[in-house]
């Protein structure tokens, strides 16, 4: 059997005496000297010293340094700033230190930015707006240290340099100061009319005259309004732009959406057209790299002008940096057509394609050349055309099925070749080469042509021919088109 623990029993006034000491304890600690935090008391003339202690936190300061803490202490002591101020700063900061604990970034940034304000009386109203903004994320519970610094940064490079947040090489800004400070439901700055830019080196984006509610705690803009040019491909804004309605960023981000823009292009459009934008920062600015902005038309069944004679395109489309480009579904592909003597000599039925100031290009296009009431047919083809040579250039691509032949229905013949060209006005199609080759093949097909080589060779290895179950299969759906399953 062990031995039976003792009981410590303390007499009950003696536990009253001491309960009574730590309870003293704990309320006479100074709201500002909580742990991490036990550096400020909330008044105004020893201040100066308490801050320097948060500064230094046991570090000897060099001549300079002490020079530097002898005039703030002096200018602090002369009023440099009015009283009310100088005891909104020695409240806030026991706020300050209640979220940054004993953080020297943070009140080194926060002296750095008290001494400016010493030196610069004339712009006191800038302090006003940072320790409104200061004072609103001392209030917001489970925001670190780390998003604290960055919110009293932001602030002074708000009102100070027009910069609304910096991250990692890239920087959001504005032209204009704010015309309102709310702090509830949350803190929020309001601007009016101003443009709003995000730059990094080689690269920016613009958008101009908009009106916002910018949430700095979490870094979101809430845009109303504004308008996106095309500068970076250098397009006339009069000529080519879009206007936002109501969009949203996070401006530790670079790049933005807005679901509800009306796009301009006097080159292509008519009228206006409603879609989606998106821009974003990219590693060079410069044409004709550049792809943004981006719009998208939400409509895919429009008529597209084209500044080259005798094309006619139509479909939905996107604006992509300097080019646009004709996209399509299976159900409702871009319809493209060139005319030859007042009529139609080339259809076009794609997915996607490109139009650039001197060249057009689509890749696997449906492609009719009309020829007196026959055709040239191929399901799918690569359509290149250079406004420079007036030369249209129809071949193959790595997808196999291009290069299947091309169907005369005059000829009634296959025709596989390498490159199919027709110079703009010309009489004749150029069966030949590919561009930039010398040497090419072509090998024409009559369908009365038969050799039993060929077609016992598609069999191969099993009992059927594959040909004779198409044929089947065909009649059983009754008609020439199967579904895939």
């Amino acid at each position: 059997m062990g031995k039976r623990l003792g009981v410590l029993r303390w007499p009950l006034g003696l536990l009253l005496l001491v309960a009574g000491v730590l309870v003293f304890a704990y309320l006479g600690v100074p709201e500002g000297r909580t742990q991490g935090g036990r550096l400020f008391t909330g008044n105004v003339e020893s201040f100066p010293v308490e801050l320097q202690q948060a500064v230094q936190q046991g570090e000897k300061p060099d001549k300079e340094k002490r020079a530097e803490y002898e005039q703030f202490e002096q200018l602090w002591k002369q009023q440099a700033l009015p009283a009310e101020v100088e005891q909104r700063v020695a409240t806030l900061s026991v706020s300050m230190a209640r979220v940054a604990g004993l953080s020297r970034a943070y009140f080194r940034e926060w002296y750095q930015q008290l001494l400016y304000y010493l030196q610069h009386v004339e712009a006191q109203e800038q302090l006003s707006t940072i320790m409104t903004i200061v004072e609103a994320a001392c209030g917001v519970r489970n925001l670190g240290v780390v998003s604290q610094l960055s919110v009293l940064r932001d602030a002074a490079a708000l009102v100070q340099d027009s910069i609304l947040h910096e991250g990692n090489a890239f920087s959001w800004g504005l032209t204009g100061q704010p015309t309102g400070i709310r702090t509830k439901p949350e803190l929020m700055v309001e601007f009016q009319g101003v443009d709003l830019a995000c730059r990094r080196t080689g690269d920016s984006i613009l958008i101009f005259n908009t009106s916002v509610v910018y949430y700095p705690l979490r870094f979101d803009w809430e845009g109303r309004g504004g308008e996106v040019r095309w500068l970076r491909s250098d397009f006339d804004p009069a000529q080519v732009h879009a206007q936002l309605e109501g969009y949203r960023i996070d401006m530790t981000k670079t790049t933005y959406s807005a679901d509800s823009a009306v796009f301009t292009n006097t080159n292509y459009f008519d009228s206006p057209v409603k879609g989606r934008l998106v821009d974003k920062l990219t590693k060079t600015g410069e044409r004709p790299d550049v792809v943004y902005p981006e719009f998208h038309t939400y409509g895919k069944d429009y008529t597209v002008k084209s500044h080259f004679p005798g094309v006619e395109f139509r479909g939905g489309c996107i604006m992509q940096g300097s080019q646009l480009i004709g996209v399509g579904t299976h159900e409702s592909p871009v319809r493209f057509r060139m005319e030859r003597n007042d009529s139609l000599f080339i259809k076009l039925n794609t997915l996607r394609m490109a139009f650039r100031p001197t060249m057009m290009v689509a890749d696997n296009a449906e492609v009719t050349i009309y020829l007196k009431g026959d055709s040239l047919y191929h399901n799918g083809l690569r359509f290149e055309y250079y406004d420079p040579e007036k030369v249209v250039r129809l071949r193959g691509t790595n997808i196999k099925t291009t290069h299947a032949p091309i169907y005369s229905s005059y000829h009634k013949m296959s025709i596989y070749f390498d490159e199919l060209s027709w110079k703009v006005g010309s009489d004749k199609l150029v069966f030949g080469p590919q561009y930039g080759s010398t040497q090419g093949q072509a090998y024409f097909q009559s369908d009365a042509y038969f050799k039993s080589e060929p077609f016992d060779r598609l069999m191969g290895m099993s009992y059927e021919h594959p040909l004779l179950e198409l044929e089947e299969i065909s009649k059983w759906y009754g008609g020439r088109t199967i579904p895939i399953k």
